[in-house]
């Protein structure tokens, strides 16, 4: 089987891990880009970056890179809550939009496919987290647009739903965990392993008809999570 070249962005994501841990047995040979190679804050990437991409030159990206902070609206002055907003735009939306851009001018060929990590604040709203729902609701749109732009490249997008990683403890308690996990149908917070298979199988089976669209991996989540029983 041919090698892929593969490109993340965002590689120090825990839902990554067990991707890149066995890509050599999915004959995938991956770039790895992390906070220290990009501050996404500033979403223009420098030239060098670029030219590292380029020179590796993949076929297929992952872009995983991601803030999400917790804003009460009653603590933030409006100026105040733009900047967070602008925060937000520039790192989970974009610096997605420049290196996809950019990479499809500047590549020999256009990209395979891209994966985007969008998350359940793509459709759905909440309290305290406005900056991070709509950046994502707008880097929904852009996986949208793109897959019309660039019909030779595949676009998808995956909204996680919640998974036992660094991130959710730190922003979780243990008992919101617990309560959490009531309102999906497995019962259980998802294992990063999960998301790994649903992205490996993506990525080695491309199915070019299958653009512009998303996969929810909640465990059941939004099947019925509103509920309480």
């Amino acid at each position: 089987m041919k090698t892929i070249n593969l490109t993340i962005i965002g590689a120090g994501s825990d839902l990554l891990k067990p991707l890149i841990i066995d890509a050599s047995s999915h004959d995938l040979n991956i770039q790895e880009i992390k906070r220290e190679d990009w501050d996404l804050s500033e979403p223009l990437p420098k030239d060098s970056l670029i030219e590292k991409i380029i020179k590796f030159n993949p076929s297929q990206i992952i872009f995983a890179a991601g803030t999400n902070h917790k804003t009460d609206l009653d603590k933030f002055c409006t100026k105040e809550l733009i900047k967070l907003i602008e925060n937000h735009m520039a790192i989970n939306t974009l610096s997605f939009f420049s290196i996809i851009d950019i990479l499809q001018k500047s590549l020999p060929q256009k990209l395979d496919a891209v994966h985007a990590l969008s998350s359940l604040y793509g459709i759905y709203g909440r309290r305290t987290r406005l900056p991070y729902v709509v950046s994502k609701h707008a880097l929904e749109a852009l996986i949208k647009c793109f897959s019309l732009e660039y019909p030779e490249t595949q676009f998808l997008g995956y909204r996680p739903g919640f998974f036992e990683t660094k991130l959710t403890s730190k922003n979780l308690s243990f008992e919101m965990q617990k309560d959490i996990s009531k309102r999906i149908g497995k019962k259980r917070l998802g294992k990063p392993e999960e998301m790994h298979k649903a992205l490996i199988n993506n990525i080695k089976n491309i199915n070019p008809y299958m653009t512009g669209t998303f996969l929810t991996i909640d465990g059941g989540m939004i099947s019925g999570g509103i509920f309480e029983t």
